[in-house]
């Protein structure tokens, strides 16, 4: 990505100073994926974030959300896996939408429970 899109990119998220999710603000497909125009396509943020900041994506794999919000663009937050790995941690406790397990954004070590 050029500085120019960069720096288009860059005004187009807001930093969640509780999660760490960089949140965009500008265009949101019916998915709940942020939209950016580059290079004379329409890109998901997240993906042209991680591109960006990490490097291309592996072939073969989606990113997963770790934090659970689809309009994060955080890359930091983004983990390459397979599709059905991806469709297995939306779908299960561990790493549901609602969960709080240690991929979640709100995860604490310190407040996990001692089993005896």
């Amino acid at each position: 990505m050029n500085k120019k899109a960069l720096i288009r990119f860059q005004k187009k998220i807001e930093l969640d100073i509780i999660s760490g999710c960089w949140l965009w603000k500008a265009h949101i497909n019916h998915y709940g994926y942020g939209q950016f125009w580059l290079d004379g396509d329409h890109r998901k943020s997240h993906r042209v974030s991680y591109e960006h900041w990490n490097g291309k994506i592996p072939d073969g794999l989606d990113l997963d959300h770790l934090c659970r919000n689809r309009a994060c663009c955080n890359p930091q937050h983004l983990e390459p896996v397979t599709r059905k790995e991806n469709i297995c941690r939306g779908m299960t406790g561990k790493h549901g939408k609602h969960s709080k397990g240690k991929h979640h954004w709100n995860y604490n070590p310190k407040l996990e429970r001692v089993r005896r």
